[in-house]
């Protein structure tokens, strides 16, 4: 064993990081992990997770086998190590809690530390799309959508631009034809830019004066600048594509899923409820990085971001980020999940985790869609700034999508805590979905 802590405290000055020394207890011998390389768990951005077995042997006899995840870097880097080390140090103080995920030990691979933790059956983002959507509602929705862009494709050729691209503005004949309606902001685009600069609009929204432009649909250059074109009629295509509006309220979605769904995210505030009770941070909160069990207990895990808070303020300032995202250097953080606070000025707390909670939120209820897919990771600091946040997903009712919004206000101080989530997810389920049951 000191042989060993020798060669990781070797490695560790170097890159200046160390493990805490109470958790070097849980250190194991690589002879003792076998690692089934068959069996690929995961694969993210720097790491691939496979299924692995910690043998427990007496007298040259193995007594126990036990199934366990193994989290290997596959770019090993000092950035890399400091985010596994980081792992490691945080997910023994949340040891014990049924929602999240528990190390099982770690080994020393070569130069870095590999992570073990307690084996789950898949992730939440696999099994949300997993799930038995209509297969005839999807297909007519895409015909649908397919059909909106004929129609817009036609108006491009005809050199003109829509400018009010909405479910509103689509209508269905008895036989299910789709035709696109509401011309009144239409216009005839410059026939060598392809845009049109609304005469009224002179730097700011206000200036739009007596047009009543629906500014949510809006694409940030006709917001910023009053340019149109096609691709501003594109961004608002985006929207009316992830929407539907009347025609998708109107179908029979599955009740049992939703119900279902509902008590995933549950308890999935309670394992964040109880990380800020301990006065930690998360910092990638995502579909993806929760777990579930063969029985669907959920479980939180990838804490390779995690960290303390201050004990007065409950913040986090990144020391890497410098007024712009691309000072976040060498972290790989989830843009679309992070706060304006957290991209802007790389300030973290609970409640940049309870805007990520509500991203989580709309991949669960869309059926796993990702969120701002049409939106590149560089626009979308300016997107929310102008205050365009996710359309309800088809699947959430009004009073999850309420909360969702509460999530991303642009104030920290205005959205929902964890407990106030919870408490509001425990009432809807209490009384408007299903009954409570103690499974734990």
């Amino acid at each position: 064993m000191s042989v060993i802590r020798e060669h990781a405290d070797s490695i560790t000055s170097v890159i200046q990081i160390k493990i805490e020394p109470k958790y070097w207890n849980m250190l194991l011998d690589d002879k003792d992990v076998h690692i089934d390389h068959n069996v690929i768990l995961g694969k993210g951005s720097k790491s691939i997770v496979y299924q692995a077995i910690i043998k427990k042997v007496h007298l040259f006899h193995v007594i126990s086998a036990t199934k366990v995840a193994a989290k290997i870097s596959t770019n090993v880097d000092s950035n890399d190590i400091e985010e596994i080390v980081n792992e490691l140090n945080s997910l023994p103080n949340f040891e014990g809690h049924p929602n999240i995920i528990k190390l099982k030990g770690w080994y020393l691979n070569g130069d870095f530390p590999v992570i073990l933790s307690e084996l789950a059956a898949t992730d939440l983002l696999t099994y949300i799309k997993s799930l038995d959507f209509p297969a005839e509602t999807i297909k007519s929705n895409t015909r649908i959508i397919w059909d909106i862009t004929k129609a817009l494709k036609y108006i491009a050729e005809k050199k003109f631009i829509h400018r009010d691209v909405a479910c509103r503005n689509v209508l269905l004949t008895k036989k299910n034809v789709v035709k696109l309606a509401d011309f009144a902001l239409c216009c005839k685009c410059d026939e060598k830019s392809g845009t049109y600069k609304d005469p009224e609009h002179k730097d700011s929204l206000i200036n739009f004066k007596n047009k009543r432009f629906p500014l949510k649909w809006l694409s940030i250059e006709a917001l910023t600048k009053g340019v149109f074109s096609e691709k501003s009629d594109v961004w608002a295509f985006e929207l009316a594509a992830t929407d539907l509006l009347t025609y998708i309220k109107s179908l029979d979605f599955p009740a049992e899923a939703i119900k279902s769904n509902t008590r995933i995210i549950w308890d999935i505030t309670k394992a964040l409820k109880y990380i800020v009770e301990k006065k930690f941070i998360h910092r990638d909160v995502a579909c993806r990085n929760v777990l579930l069990t063969k029985k669907n207990v959920v479980k939180l895990a990838d804490f390779a971001l995690c960290c303390k808070c201050d004990e007065k303020s409950g913040t986090y300032k990144d020391p890497e980020h410098k007024d712009s995202l691309i000072n976040f250097k060498n972290k790989r953080f989830p843009l679309k999940w992070l706060s304006i606070e957290a991209l802007t000025k790389g300030v973290f707390s609970e409640k940049s985790d309870v805007w990520a909670f509500g991203i989580l939120c709309y991949e669960v209820f869309s059926g796993g869609a990702e969120p701002y897919y049409l939106i590149p990771d560089k626009e979308i600091t300016k997107y929310l700034q102008y205050g365009k946040r996710l359309e309800k997903p088809i699947y959430a009712s009004n009073e999850i999508y309420e909360i969702m919004l509460s999530c991303w206000a642009n104030v920290p101080n205005d959205r929902l805590s964890f407990k106030e989530i919870y408490d509001k997810l425990e009432h809807l389920l209490e009384y408007g979905y299903l009954p409570l049951k103690n499974e734990y």
